[in-house]
């Protein structure tokens, strides 16, 4: 099997400020190459005001800042092998059902949407592990029958054993 990660800002940012859950996203980017990562672009944005927040409240000083945004636009924005699927109105369209569906916010729905578009691209022998830490959209993905990891709540044998089971 072939495995996609579709990434969540709530995932993501741990790759990029150190928090519960950062060891196991690492570990999924050491175990996953990134031409087979991918998010919504507007996830960037949105990893991005997350590093910001943490600056602004002390939680991660301007060095730390200066570096993780550095590795952000290295790893992910500039990088062409990092897929960011752009939102359109037919992902927008399609959300709105998500929002009243599973209670989520626009943006996670948008996300959602994303991933399911991806996931119904990818073919015979290729899978699709969505990860995000937010218990209501991995909730949503999960109804939508998509695979998910919770980095807060995974350990890295099980992380392992999934995406190697995928």
């Amino acid at each position: 099997m072939v495995v996609y990660v579709f990434w969540d800002a709530s995932g993501l940012t741990k790759r990029y400020a150190f928090e519960r859950g950062s060891d196991i996203v690492n570990l999924i980017f050491q175990l996953v190459p990134t031409h087979r990562m991918m998010c919504l672009l507007l996830t960037v944005g949105e990893v991005y005001w997350a590093l910001v927040r943490k600056r602004n409240e002390g939680l991660i000083n301007e060095s730390i800042f200066q570096r993780a945004t550095l590795a952000l636009r290295g790893e992910v924005l500039d990088n062409p092998n990092f897929a960011k699927l752009p939102v359109d109105e037919d992902l927008l369209v399609r959300s709105l059902d998500m929002i009243e569906r599973y209670a989520i916010n626009s943006v996670d729905a948008l996300i959602l949407c994303a991933a399911l578009v991806a996931n119904e691209l990818l073919s015979e022998g290729e899978r699709l592990l969505f990860v995000a830490a937010d218990e209501r959209l991995l909730r949503a993905a999960q109804s939508e029958g998509l695979t998910v990891l919770n980095p807060e709540r995974a350990t890295a044998d099980e992380t392992k054993a999934q995406i190697t089971a995928l």
